[in-house]
C-alpha cells in the first residue's frame, strides 16, 4: 500500500526541482518521501489496531470473549454533591448472561442493563524473549 501514487511523488519532485534548481533533489526527495510514507503506514497500523472507541453495550461479544464494559454511577456522599464517576470493569458474558469476572465468575453489583458501553481488549504486544 502507498500512500502517494508513483506521479504525486514525480510531481512533487519536479515543483521542489524547479523552486530549488538541483537536478540531484530528485534522489534526495525520494528517499525522503519513502522513510515518511513507511513510517506513514506503520503509524496507520498501529493505529488500526487500536480499539477505536467504547461501543454500545448491546453491541458486546456474547461468546465468552472477555472486553471492558464501563457505565456512569451517581456516586452519593452526605453532605456533599453527588459526583457522576464512569466505572469499567474486565470481564465476560458468561452462560446465564450475567456479565463476571473471568478469574472468579463473580458480578461487581450491577446488572447486565447497567453497563453502557464496552471496549474490545488491544491485541498483545509482541513476544520479547523475557518472558516470566
Amino acid at each position: 500500500m502507498n500512500l502517494l501514487t508513483k506521479e504525486q511523488i514525480e510531481e512533487l519532485i519536479a515543483v521542489l526541482q524547479k523552486g530549488f534548481g538541483h537536478p540531484q533533489i530528485d534522489t534526495l526527495v525520494y528517499n525522503k518521501i519513502c522513510a515518511l510514507e513507511d513510517m506513514a503506514l506503520a503509524y496507520l497500523e498501529t493505529l488500526a489496531q487500536v480499539p477505536s472507541a467504547w461501543r454500545p453495550i448491546s453491541t458486546a461479544p456474547k461468546d465468552g470473549s472477555v472486553f471492558l464494559a464501563g457505565c456512569w454511577v451517581t456516586c452519593k456522599r452526605p453532605n456533599l454533591p453527588n459526583v457522576d464517576e464512569w466505572q469499567q470493569f474486565l470481564g465476560h458474558i458468561d452462560d446465564e448472561g450475567d456479565f463476571v469476572d473471568p478469574e472468579t465468575g463473580e458480578g461487581f453489583g450491577w446488572e447486565w442493563n447497567d453497563y453502557t458501553h464496552w471496549q474490545p481488549l488491544p491485541a498483545p504486544p509482541a513476544a520479547t524473549g523475557k518472558e516470566v
